[in-house]
């Protein structure tokens, strides 16, 4: 037990020296935890990194639960335990797939608007890597290790400061591994995606050149902020990833008879297989074959089949209005505005993007107010005739009108 409520469970791979990690229980809150267990040069110098942390409010940051101190066998233990982020960490996909350009922008550029809230207090990560980065199934980036991790590296000479420009450059290292799946040391120009948006290629290709971005704003306005939607969709998809299987050969054993050869399948060791059994695959050529699967959207078979449409759409069919002002420029070559319009409509043909309802509506409405106007001043100048009917008040009728006098009457008598 550490500090009388973390129950530490087991130990952790972890990649900076200077901290042993554990697994815990914290048997307050009955959730697990990570316990680091400081033996760094300057223990001190950690807790206060780990105190300067703490009071950051930020529930993208991994929060730090506890930081103390206490006696274990006569020795002083110093401890940092923070919260495990629950969902997909970056460092369990980076390199294996490539992502949609759209997914790792979401995801790097979230982290950059991580990063830069804590620039108001002077404080920096110092070593941002793919194991900082967890996307959780809400589709909301957490970023762990703020402060703690910093220290203990600067304390191993991995890294020479904590500045904001080491933050963004390392965002952008793990972008351009996002979209290629390559160590961005060797990374070129045309290793990137085609499909990437301005903004995005200019801050790989200045990681490239070696100036890389200055800020995180930089990352920010370059990569946007983080899509929830497509960090959902990414840990949906992580679990149904497909790799690529091992291919099977057949292992170079002289003393095996054809009947009785080993074969290696994924690294393995198998006995008593037919070697005509065994498809054996030719050697291909590797820049020809898919290496990896784009992630982050649609995967295998689909993903294909995107690709192989978006190959044969490079160039679409002229319009009708593009095919008009082009014989009208041939016709009258020098005529500069014509030029421009049928510039103008090519660009508007080839762009690829959803279609503008906009015209077609507005038309629909012109000629709906036009025909209500016409109907309209034709009800107006036709004159009302009344119908025939028997609600008329029928014509009063009068007795017969005589000349003369009027005889007595016989009533009496």
């Amino acid at each position: 037990m550490i500090g009388r409520r973390f129950r530490l469970v087991t130990t952790e791979e972890y990649d900076i020296p200077g901290a042993t990690r554990f697994v815990a229980q914290d048997t307050r809150l009955d959730q697990a935890v990570s316990v680091d267990i400081i033996s760094s040069l300057a223990p001190s110098s950690v807790v206060r990194a780990a105190h300067r942390a703490q009071v950051l409010r930020d529930r993208r940051l991994a929060r730090i639960v506890a930081v103390g101190s206490e006696r274990r066998d006569g020795e002083r233990v110093t401890y940092v335990v923070s919260e495990r982020p629950v969902g997909v960490r970056l460092d369990e996909l980076l390199g294996r797939v490539v992502f949609l350009p759209g997914t790792a922008a979401a995801l790097v550029g979230e982290a950059s608007a991580i990063l830069d809230a804590p620039l108001v207090s002077g404080t920096h990560h110092g070593i941002v890597r793919p194991r900082c980065l967890t996307v959780s199934p809400q589709g909301r980036v957490m970023l762990s290790g703020l402060g703690v991790e910093g220290e203990l590296a600067s304390q191993a000479r991995l890294i020479r400061g904590r500045t904001e420009r080491g933050d963004a450059i390392a965002l952008a290292r793990i972008f351009v591994t996002a979209v290629t799946a390559m160590d961005p040391d060797g990374v070129t120009a045309h290793d990137l995606p085609r499909d990437l948006t301005g903004p995005a290629r200019g801050l790989c290709e200045a990681l490239l050149r070696g100036s890389g971005p200055l800020t995180l704003a930089h990352v920010t306005a370059a990569l946007g902020t983080g899509d929830t939607a497509a960090l959902r969709a990414l840990v949906a998809e992580a679990t149904t990833l497909w790799w690529p299987p091992s291919p099977v050969t057949v292992a170079d054993d002289h003393g095996a008879d054809d009947h009785g050869a080993d074969v290696s399948i994924d690294g393995t060791a198998v006995q008593d297989v037919a070697v005509e059994d065994v498809a054996v695959e030719e050697p291909t050529d590797p820049s020809s074959a898919r290496l990896h699967t784009r992630f982050g959207g649609a995967v295998d078979d689909i993903d294909e089949f995107r690709d192989i449409v978006a190959a044969q759409n490079v160039e679409s069919v002229p319009s009708v209005a593009e095919a008009l002002l082009e014989r009208l420029h041939r016709r009258f070559p020098k005529s500069a505005p014509l030029a421009d319009l049928a510039a103008a409509a090519h660009r508007r043909a080839q762009t690829v993007a959803p279609f503008n309802v906009t015209p077609l509506l507005v038309s629909v409405l012109i000629v709906t107010v036009f025909v209500v106007a016409v109907v309209s001043a034709a009800m107006l100048t036709r004159p009302i005739d009344t119908p025939p009917g028997d609600n008329n008040n029928p014509s009063q009728t009068y007795p017969e009108y005589t000349v003369g006098r009027t005889p007595p009457s016989t009533s009496e008598g």
